[in-house]
């Protein structure tokens, strides 16, 4: 009878309505217990779009965000320059350790002390930061792609454009800008994580929290080697569109290489705290990864490096401020 079968129905739906209830209070659970930030967004990458306790989620990773100090320093016209997140002093491992997958023969594992904090960029440079610059020191303003300006990262500026730049903010706010070194760099991007990446060792768990080679991108750069998500871009992103790392750092993967202020050299002998000039026959190291970077060069201990004037679409930089 039609009755019986709207019943069956109902009961059916009420059963369903009930386990992915229990489910949602179990995954929930098992969040709480952990109580970290990676805890909380993999319950709600999960539970998505019904998530029956979303609010508490979204609550606990308000808590749980890094609350290293922001300075923004003021510019000669009383405007607000680049905001910089400030880095505790302390020690880490630089490198990868032998078993890493994907590792290169170049990132031996040593133990290195960060002596003096430092603040360095929450965000890479954006074009209209650079743009400012550029247009203040009559320079070319670097072309964008056709990919659009204001805040995604600034792209094809080689080290000496990025270095000028670090002195012209140094001369408006009275203020130390300078490149990270490469140490700094790594340590900054770690954010006390020993795992291959800032957000653990799984490469396909990346299109949350960096912007790189992705199948997105694989639909127009079909011989791609990608991360198996989406992260929804094909070319740069707007800074900060992704997670932070523990230190409230975004894009410290992927999006756009960046500039270190530190000389190429195979074992990582680069002074840890102070910067390196140009040298005939040396290369910059750049750090970080890309948004066209395969999954094995979007790692915390991958290194890249460059002639201080060589520029592309997928090379910028972020900025240290040093601290008294």
């Amino acid at each position: 009878p039609p009755e019986l079968v709207e019943l069956t129905r109902r009961l059916e739906e009420a059963e369903a309505m009930d386990k992915a209830r229990r489910l949602d209070a179990d995954a929930f659970a098992t969040a709480r217990r952990a109580n970290t930030r990676e805890s909380y967004w993999a319950y709600l990458d999960r539970c998505a779009p019904a998530c029956g306790h979303r609010a508490e989620a979204e609550t606990a990773l308000a808590r749980l965000s890094p609350n290293n100090p922001l300075i923004r320093d003021r510019l000669n016209d009383g405007s607000q320059g680049p905001e910089m997140i400030v880095i505790p002093a302390g020690g880490f491992l630089m490198g990868s350790p032998s078993n890493e997958k994907g590792r290169y023969s170049d990132e031996p594992l040593h133990s290195v002390r960060i002596a003096k904090s430092f603040a360095i960029g929450k965000y890479e440079v954006m074009f209209h930061e650079y743009d400012r610059f550029a247009t203040a020191a009559g320079r070319p303003l670097p072309p964008d792609q056709g990919w659009g300006r204001g805040r995604r990262p600034v792209i094809n500026v080689g080290w000496r454009d990025a270095a000028a730049y670090a002195d012209w903010l140094s001369q408006q706010t009275g203020q130390r800008y300078r490149l990270p070194t490469e140490a700094e760099w790594e340590y900054a991007a770690r954010a006390g994580t020993r795992t291959s990446r800032y957000w653990g060792d799984d490469p396909d768990r990346g299109c949350a929290y960096a912007n790189a080679a992705d199948l997105d991108g694989k639909r127009v750069f079909v011989g791609w080697t990608v991360m198996q998500c989406h992260d929804g871009e094909v070319y740069t992103a707007s800074v900060g569109s992704y997670r932070n790392n523990d230190f409230g750092l975004h894009d410290m993967a992927g999006n756009v290489l960046e500039w270190t202020c530190s000389l190429y050299d195979e074992n990582s002998q680069a002074p840890i705290q102070s910067c390196e000039a140009p040298a005939a026959g040396r290369q910059f190291v750049v750090r970080g990864g890309s948004w066209n970077d395969e999954p094995r060069n979007v790692r915390s201990a991958e290194r890249h490096r460059s002639d201080p004037d060589f520029r592309d679409y997928f090379l910028g930089f972020r900025l240290v401020r040093e601290l008294p």
